[in-house]
C-alpha cells in the first residue's frame, strides 16, 4: 500500500494540475482556475482525500478532480454536452 502523501507531494502535483490546465489553454483568471487553486489549497492543508467537480463553462468542459491521501491525483478535464454547456453559461 502506498504511504500517504507529504505536503511537499501534494504541493508539487498541485502545481501540475494547474501548470496542465494552462497549457490547454485555460486563462489563470478563469474563475474555474480559482475554484480549482481552492480545492488543491484544502488538499494540501488538510492531506485529506478532496474529491470535486469544477465547471469551466467557456471551454465547454468540466474538471474532474480527484486529490488522494495516497496514490496519483487525477484531474480529467471532460467535454459537456452543448445543452449543459449553455446551461453553465446561463448560470455564470
Amino acid at each position: 500500500m502506498a504511504p500517504e502523501k507529504t505536503r511537499q507531494e501534494r504541493i508539487i502535483e498541485g502545481i501540475r494540475i494547474l501548470k496542465k490546465l494552462r497549457e490547454v489553454g485555460v486563462h489563470e483568471t478563469d474563475p474555474g482556475i480559482t475554484q480549482t487553486k481552492t480545492l488543491i489549497d484544502e488538499w494540501i492543508a488538510s492531506g485529506e482525500t478532496v474529491q470535486g467537480l469544477v465547471e469551466f463553462p467557456r471551454y465547454g468542459r468540466r474538471l474532474e478532480l480527484l486529490l488522494p491521501r495516497k496514490g496519483t491525483a487525477t484531474a480529467a478535464f471532460k467535454v459537456v454536452d452543448e445543452e449543459t454547456r449553455k446551461a453553465l453559461l446561463r448560470h455564470n
